[in-house]
């Protein structure tokens, strides 16, 4: 008995350890990430919107600017920026600048495949925050290429028309900072 309340204690602090160093904000990770700051390209971008809708690299092509958020509905600090992610998409907008926001939820998926109750989750996440902003269920090349590897949410990549990454940021921001990083990167 005793050995099992011990696995179970340890059992536990694994998966605390797990989930909240999956997850950060600003203040407890740096703008450049060691792990994607020798990539180039974003690299294949397949998969669908929520509603099924193949998505493509053409998402770039008519924008000099794609902030990708790589999120998870475990996140709390993800989960958090969305409303002023969805925002900064909306007020760029209409403001007629070349800018859009786009969303990977990184855990809609496994190795078996889509996990439909994630999606669910995924989709009334969409839905409650009012989101306008294009979300993807990432395909096989997206995850095996630009997400491998990827061990922290919120990640965002900001792609330009061509699909070159200019720049990684690790962790939430709040909406100030997002718009600094942008305005500086429209420059």
């Amino acid at each position: 008995m005793k050995n099992f309340k011990r696995a179970l204690c340890l059992m536990g602090i694994i998966v605390f350890v797990f989930f909240s160093s999956g997850c950060t904000t600003k203040e407890s990770e740096s703008t450049i990430s060691d792990q994607t700051e020798d990539l180039k390209s974003f690299g294949t971008i397949d998969g669908t919107d929520f509603a099924g809708k193949e998505i493509s690299e053409d998402i770039f092509t008519e924008y000099d600017l794609t902030l990708v958020n790589v999120w998870a509905t475990f996140c709390n600090p993800c989960l958090n920026e969305m409303p002023d992610l969805n925002e900064i998409h909306e007020e760029y907008s209409k403001a007629g600048k070349s800018f859009q926001v786009v969303g990977i939820c990184s855990d809609t998926v496994t190795l078996e495949g889509v996990n439909e109750n994630i999606l669910n989750t995924a989709e009334e996440i969409e839905k409650t925050l009012a989101l306008t902003y294009l979300n993807i269920v990432p395909g096989e090349a997206l995850r095996s290429e630009t997400l491998k590897g990827l061990s922290v949410v919120p990640t965002t990549f900001f792609v330009d028309g061509n699909g070159y990454i200019v720049e990684t940021v690790i962790g939430a921001r709040s909406k100030e900072d997002w718009i600094e990083i942008i305005d500086d990167l429209l420059k």
